[in-house]
């Protein structure tokens, strides 16, 4: 048999791939955003086995409606030989959407709208107060440190601009729900502020009392009209 029969043989054992609806189960919309923010909402989800990934985030608004496609790659293993065979376990994922600027105004969001994972929800974008991208100062940060034995303490961890910029205080906003903003907001300590880059890291201690999901996101405001974020997923919370 020569090289190209044996390449026709395989051929029906190649894996394929698919893009569908990704399997998204919550829909995180934090508040307090303004029509100076950069708007943000995050979804999860599971994988159902390792032949799963995600590829990608579409958004459109269309006057008071906020359409989101959060897609993945289903990819199909058919050579029982093939040792990447697909393993069955759960995968948690989550995806943070981008939505950008918007004018004051309410706003229905629906995520994978009429397929089977559709997920509603809604957001008011107020007016700001001023032509700042933020209202305060906000440390820089890079991700939220989370302490999973103990959610309630978690660490704000970046980096410091100068050594001039402290933290000032630690501010937190609750949508009720499922989402605790944080605003890490600093002071300049004085007028001379020569560049110098080092790390950093706030310890705050988070109270979920007033939310209601075992599942909370986390949405910690960053420098420059940024965030970071991270999901709690058995977060001691109201019942």
């Amino acid at each position: 048999m020569n090289k190209l029969s044996l390449f026709i043989l395989f051929i029906p054992f190649l894996a394929k791939a698919a893009v569908i609806p990704a399997p998204v189960t919550h829909l995180f919309i934090p508040t307090g955003f303004d029509d100076n923010d950069s708007v943000e909402f995050v979804v999860s989800g599971y994988f159902p086995d390792t032949c799963y990934s995600k590829n990608r985030v579409d958004v459109q608004v269309e006057k008071n409606t906020i359409k989101v496609d959060v897609t993945a790659i289903q990819h199909e293993k058919k050579n029982p030989y093939d040792l990447a065979m697909c393993s069955q376990m759960i995968i948690p994922f989550y995806e943070v959407i981008t939505v950008g600027q918007l004018d004051k105004a309410n706003y229905n969001v629906i995520v994978n709208g009429k397929t089977r994972h559709e997920l509603t929800g809604s957001v008011s974008i107020i007016e700001a107060s001023s032509n700042q991208i933020d209202d305060y100062l906000y440390a820089h940060l890079s991700y939220i440190e989370v302490n999973h034995q103990d959610p309630t303490q978690i660490t704000l961890v970046g980096m410091r601009p100068s050594d001039c910029i402290e933290i000032d205080r630690v501010e937190f906003i609750k949508n009720g729900k499922d989402v605790l903003a944080i605003l890490p907001i600093m002071k300049q300590t004085r007028q001379h502020c020569p560049m110098k880059m080092t790390p950093y890291k706030i310890p705050v201690k988070v109270d979920y009392s007033g939310l209601n999901h075992r599942e909370v996101l986390l949405y910690a405001r960053s420098m420059e009209g940024k965030s970071v974020s991270s999901i709690v997923r058995n977060a001691p919370v109201s019942q």
